[in-house]
């Protein structure tokens, strides 16, 4: 047993090998498809805006480039960013970054316009929000945040980054965060709008009725759960003591938020949308929040399964951890897939995902009829996205119905009968007692005979 984990281990600490030639077809995919603007103020209208040139930071010639953006010292981190993106690791460049940002912008093969404002100077107006379609924090500065084109568009999506909070919160939130809003421009599920939207106060109420979101937060709309889950997954992959601090909130039951408020206007609105109060009529009111007056908080590992999947850092640290068996290729290329079903089916998406995700462990000529006919002793690495749902629910499942709802009752029932009816007790064997740890992970695989991670290499 411990020579399994040993190998596995190993595994996980590799480094991804690349050839120089493939490395250079990499950046350069990169160059042709990333747009960077510099915006050096904002409140003072497209004049302010100028364009860096991605071809000449590829060639590293940006030092030719004149511009505010390369001596500005509000852009420090938004510099330290673009070359990550863009240069040799001689000049800055992040060849780790380069591999995410790659495997990211070929979902759709798709030029990317990234903005970068300098909002350092003064708070951005109203005018200059509504007419950069940017975020805004309380503050006026501009919050990272990402929208999509129609694929007819000639720009498939727009990144928003205000260098204050780049600065603030330093290089590698700055490169996680643009990973997780450069995801959000190539995810085609729709937000299920029209069930959360509604016609009498014209206003959406996905994420609640405040409208945002916190990374401990379970959120009414189980589809926003999954589109910032894939965004955080990507994020999670580049710096991992994001997932450390995740698990530890997991592992220690943390708080889970949840609004409580509702908009007693929108009466248009099912009476389901309102999250908390189906967790309410279930296991009660929660405890109060301090200085959240709109919150109940609950902990998480002692919720209903199906309320704990609402939150979006579960289904990151599910998916972020399975990777380290399928490969960080296989799992965009799985996203890829999941795109064109979770557009037309966005209540699913979830459920598209996890059977794609359990389609990807499959060994080499196998369908999920020949595994479930005649069985397979060994990997089980299609079942890993079953098991790591089970256990960041914390097992909270009583039955295989329950386990199913998870997924709102859509996973392929042959999925759901192989691990709950043949491979679960065989995992729960194998998981020791108390709190969890992260060597738990490591357990479930082997409980599944899973004796190495893959290797990513070119």
């Amino acid at each position: 047993m411990k020579t399994l984990k040993i190998s596995i281990i190993c595994g996980l600490l590799g480094l991804v090998s690349t050839s120089l030639s493939a490395q250079n077809k990499i950046t350069q995919y990169i160059a042709d498809h990333l747009l960077i603007t510099y915006v050096n103020e904002p409140n003072e209208g497209r004049k302010a805006s100028y364009t860096l040139g991605s071809q000449e930071i590829y060639d590293d010639e940006f030092e030719t480039e004149s511009g505010d953006f390369w001596y500005s010292p509000e852009a420090e981190e938004a510099r330290e960013l673009v070359l990550g993106l863009l240069s040799t690791p001689e000049n800055g460049g992040d060849r780790k970054l380069q591999h995410y940002v790659y495997d990211i912008l070929k979902i759709r093969n798709k030029t990317i316009w990234v903005r970068i404002y300098n909002d350092g100077i003064a708070p951005i107006s109203e005018i200059s929000k509504k007419a950069y379609k940017m975020c805004l924090d309380d503050d006026q500065l501009a919050w990272p945040c990402a929208s999509r084109n129609g694929d007819d568009a000639s720009v498939g999506g727009i990144v928003h980054l205000g260098t204050t909070h780049l600065n603030i919160e330093g290089i590698r939130w700055t490169k996680s965060t643009f990973l997780h809003e450069l995801m959000h421009t190539q995810d085609r599920s729709k937000n299920g709008g029209h069930r959360f939207y509604s016609t009498i106060t014209n206003k959406g109420y996905k994420y609640g009725n405040d409208g945002s979101h916190y990374t401990n937060e379970a959120v009414p709309s189980l589809y926003s759960s999954y589109k910032e889950g894939i965004a955080n997954t990507l994020e999670m992959m580049y710096d991992y003591s994001i997932f450390e601090e995740q698990f530890e909130w997991f592992a220690t039951n943390g708080d889970l938020l949840v609004e409580k408020n509702k908009d007693s206007k929108a009466t248009d609105l099912h009476k389901d949308v309102w999250l908390y109060d189906r967790i309410k009529a279930e296991v009660g009111a929660g405890k109060a929040v301090a200085n959240m007056p709109a919150y109940r908080s609950y902990a998480i590992r002692d919720l209903p399964s199906r309320y704990i999947i609402h939150n979006e850092m579960i289904m990151a640290m599910m998916l972020s951890q399975y990777v380290t068996y399928v490969g960080q290729r296989r799992l965009v290329t799985g996203l890829k897939k999941v795109n064109k079903s979770a557009e037309k089916n966005p209540r699913q998406a979830i459920a598209i995902l996890i059977e794609k995700m359990c389609e990807l462990g499959l060994p080499e000529d196998y369908t999920l009829e020949d595994i479930y006919m005649m069985g397979h002793e060994y990997p089980k690495v299609y079942l890993l996205p079953l098991a790591y749902a089970d256990y960041f629910t914390g097992y909270r499942s009583d039955s295989k119905e329950e386990f199913a709802a998870i997924f709102g009752s859509k996973v392929q029932e042959e999925w759901i009968d192989m691990y709950w009816d043949v491979e679960r007790d065989v995992v729960l064997y194998e998981l020791p007692e108390g709190e969890p740890s992260r060597s738990d992970l490591t357990d479930i695989a082997i409980a599944l005979q899973i004796t190495s991670s893959e290797d990513e290499s070119e």
